[in-house]
């Protein structure tokens, strides 16, 4: 009240806050279900995918993009195999993905690409043609796999990273599979 006096002389009267935010370093990981029961909204789902992915790379946070499925047929069938010994061989007892048959998880999008890589990979997931690909359609629902992966890498991708708030979307229906 001492300075109401003042109030056609000066505009700061009142006691300003002024909160500065500080710089926090994001991240986000988004995980997409690539199974057939998501066939008739998988498109749609796509295109939230992509906007997130292009928001992502214009305010450089990092990220990635899994879609995770049972029906992925690997071209190098061979050199899969050869690592799923290896894999077998190096596992512990405990491990819960150790049991697990058909469980693929596919990043389609990081912050690593570039722009033409992004700008392709848009296209062709956007191409209804996509998921009757061979090698990329649709299949099973590996929800609680693809969870427990991430549960095992995300420490990991974060410290890498050096991320401080980490954001982790899943675009599902639900309804996992065999664990």
């Amino acid at each position: 009240m001492k300075k109401v006096y003042a109030y056609k002389l000066q505009d700061d009267l009142f006691k300003r806050v002024t909160t500065l935010p500080q710089g926090k370093n994001h991240g986000m990981i988004m995980l997409v279900d690539w199974s057939g029961s998501m066939n008739e909204v998988l498109q749609d789902t796509m295109k939230q995918v992509i906007n997130l992915a292009m928001f992502c790379n214009r305010v450089q946070i990092p990220y990635r993009v899994f879609a995770f499925t049972t029906d992925y047929k690997d071209p190098r069938q061979e050199k899969l195999e050869q690592y799923q010994a290896w894999r077998e061989q190096k596992r512990e007892s405990t491990d819960l993905l150790a049991n697990t048959e058909g469980f693929h998880l596919l990043e389609f999008f990081s912050d690593k690409m570039t722009t033409s890589e992004f700008n392709s990979m848009s296209r062709r997931i956007l191409d209804y043609r996509f998921h009757w690909n061979q090698n990329y359609n649709t299949g099973g629902t590996p929800l609680n796999e693809a969870l427990i992966y991430c549960y095992n890498t995300l420490g990991s991708y974060i410290k890498n990273k050096n991320i401080e708030k980490m954001t982790f979307i899943t675009l599902t229906d639900g309804e996992g599979g065999s664990i």
